[in-house]
C-alpha cells in the first residue's frame, strides 16, 4: 500500500558511511538522484570546489553524523539548500570561503555535539543562520574573519563545553549577541579583537572552565562585561592591551584556579575591578604596568599558591593589598625595577621574609624597598601609638624561644601583650621578670606592645 502525499523527508535513512566529498556543482546538484533516499549521512562531508555557488541540492539532508567541512569556495555566498538539516553529530568547520556573507541556511541546528571552527572567510559579515544555536558540546572558534561585525545571531546560545575563541576579526565591535551565553566548560580566549572597546555583552557569563585570556586588544579601554562571572578555573591573563585603562567589571569574581598575569598594559592605573577576589591557584605576576598606580582592591586575596611577581612598573609606589596573603602560599618572592616603589613592608612579605620558602629577588626599587635587608628593616620598624619619654627594648630580635627586656620608666606587673598581623592576641601577660617566653608563637612576625608611664608602645617581633 503506498501513501501518496507524504514528504520522503519523513523516512529517515542513514547511509554513506564512508563520508562524501562534493567538489563541483554538478556533484551537489546530482546528489538526490545518485543517493536516492540518502537524508542522513553517516560519514565526513567535505564541500570544497572552484565552481560551486549553491547547496540546494543537498536540501534532503536532516543530519550528518561524521565531521562537516566546508572548506575554500570561492564562490559560494550562503549556505540556503541546507535549512531541513537539524543535526550536526561532529564538527563543523567553514575555511577560507571568501564569498561568503552569512551562514544562513543553518538555521535549524540548535546544538553542535563536536567543534566549530569558523576560519579565514574574508567576505563573512554576519552569523546569521545561528540565530537558533543554543550549544556547542566541544570548542567555538571564531578566527580572522576580516569582514565581520555582527554576532548578534549567537543571541540563543547559553553554553560552549570547552574553548570559546574570538581572536582577529576586527570589525566586530560589540559581544552583545553573547548576552545569554552562561558557561564555557574551558577556557574564553579574546585576542586581537580591535574592534572591542569593553566586553559589554558578556553579562550573563558565570563560569568559565579554564582560562580567561585577554590579550593584544590594542583598543580596548575597560574589560566592563564580566559582572557575573564568579569562578575562572584556569589563568586568568590581561597582557598587552594598549589602551587599556582599568580592569574593572568583575564584581563577583572570587576564585581564580590559575595565575593572576598583568603584563604590558602601558596606561592602566589600578585593578579596582578585583576586589572580590579571594583566591588563586597559582602566582600573581605583574610585569611593565607603566601607569599602574596600586593593587590596593587585593586585599581579599588569601592565598595564591606561587611565586608573588612584580617587575617593572614604574609608577606603583606600594604592595599595599597583598597584606591578607597567606605568606605560606608564596613559594618565590621577585619585586625588581619598579623605580617608585618604596613601600613594600606589608604582613605577607614580611612574614615571608621572616620564614622564607623559596628564592627572594628584591632590588632596583625606590628607596625602602632597594634590597631585601631594607624591607625587613622596614618590617621591623616600631611604632609609637603615642610619644613615649621611656625606651623599650628586648632582645634578640628575631628570637627563638626567649626574649629579653629591658624596661626603662616601667613598673613591676606591666601588662605585655603579643598580637599576630591580623590583630588577634596571641600571648597577654604579666611579667615581673625581664624575659618573656615567646616558644608557643609559630613562625612568623608579630607585634608586641607595651604600657610604660601611661604610654603605649609596639614594635614588631619576629619570631623563628
Amino acid at each position: 500500500m503506498f501513501l501518496w502525499g507524504i514528504s520522503p523527508l519523513l523516512f529517515g535513512q542513514g547511509c554513506l558511511p564512508e563520508g562524501i566529498t562534493f567538489s563541483t556543482q554538478a556533484q551537489i546538484d546530482n546528489f538526490q538522484s545518485d543517493y536516492p533516499g540518502c537524508f542522513e549521512i553517516e560519514g565526513d562531508v567535505t564541500i570544497t570546489g572552484n565552481d560551486i555557488t549553491d547547496l540546494n541540492g543537498l536540501s534532503v539532508l536532516t543530519a550528518i553524523n561524521g565531521a562537516f567541512i566546508i572548506d575554500e569556495n570561492p564562490e559560494l555566498e550562503d549556505l540556503n539548500g541546507l535549512g531541513n538539516l537539524t543535526t550536526l553529530g561532529s564538527n563543523l568547520f567553514l575555511f577560507k570561503n571568501n564569498a561568503l556573507i552569512s551562514l544562513s541556511g543553518l538555521q535549524n541546528i540548535n546544538t553542535v555535539s563536536g567543534d566549530i571552527d569558523i576560519s579565514d572567510n574574508d567576505n563573512l559579515k554576519s552569523l546569521e543562520g545561528f540565530n537558533n544555536l543554543q550549544s556547542v558540546q566541544g570548542s567555538f572558534l571564531i578566527f580572522q574573519n576580516d569582514s565581520l561585525s555582527d554576532i548578534s545571531a549567537l543571541g540563543n546560545l547559553t553554553s560552549v563545553g570547552t574553548h570559546l575563541g574570538l581572536n582577529s576579526n576586527p570589525a566586530v565591535q560589540s559581544l552583545d549577541g553573547l548576552s545569554n551565553l552562561a558557561t564555557i566548560g574551558g577556557g574564553l580566549g579574546l585576542y586581537y579583537m580591535q574592534g572591542l572597546t569593553s566586553f559589554s555583552g558578556l553579562e550573563s557569563l558565570q563560569t568559565i572552565g579554564d582560562f580567561l585570556a585577554i590579550t593584544y586588544n590594542f583598543n580596548l579601554i575597560t574589560t566592563e562585561g564580566f559582572s557575573s562571572l564568579q569562578s575562572i578555573g584556569g589563568d586568568l591573563a590581561i597582557n598587552y592591551n594598549t589602551l587599556l585603562e582599568t580592569i574593572d567589571g568583575f564584581d563577583n569574581l572570587v576564585t581564580v584556579g590559575g595565575k593572576l598575569q598583568v603584563l604590558d598594559n602601558p596606561v592602566m592605573e589600578n585593578v579596582d575591578g578585583l576586589s572580590q577576589l579571594q583566591s588563586l591557584g597559582d602566582e600573581i605576576h605583574f610585569w611593565s604596568n607603566h601607569e599602574l598606580q596600586n593593587v590596593e582592591a587585593l586585599s581579599k586575596l588569601t592565598s595564591i599558591n606561587g611565586q608573588l611577581y612584580f617587575r617593572e612598573n614604574g609608577s606603583l609606589t606600594s604592595l599595599k593589598g597583598l597584606e591578607n596573603i597567606n605568606p605560606e602560599t608564596i613559594n618565590k618572592l621577585i619585586i625588581f625595577a619598579n623605580a617608585s616603589l618604596s613601600d613594600c613592608d606589608v604582613a605577607s612579605i614580611c612574614e615571608y621574609l621572616a620564614n622564607p620558602s623559596g628564592t627572594i629577588q628584591i632590588g632596583g626599587n625606590e628607596e625602602g624597598c632597594k634590597t631585601e635587608a631594607q624591607v625587613l628593616a622596614a618590617c621591623l620598624t616600631g611604632v609609637d601609638v603615642e610619644s613615649a619619654e621611656s625606651e623599650v627594648l628586648f632582645y634578640p630580635n628575631p628570637a627563638s624561644n626567649y626574649i629579653t627586656i629591658f624596661k626603662s620608666g616601667s613598673e613591676p606587673g606591666k601588662r605585655i601583650r603579643i598580637y599576630d598581623l591580623a590583630g588577634k592576641e596571641k600571648i597577654s601577660q604579666e611579667i615581673d621578670e625581664d624575659w618573656l617566653d615567646i616558644s608557643p608563637l609559630q613562625t612568623g612576625i608579630y607585634i608586641i606592645e607595651f604600657s610604660v608611664n601611661q604610654h603605649l608602645v609596639r614594635q614588631k617581633l619576629i619570631k623563628k
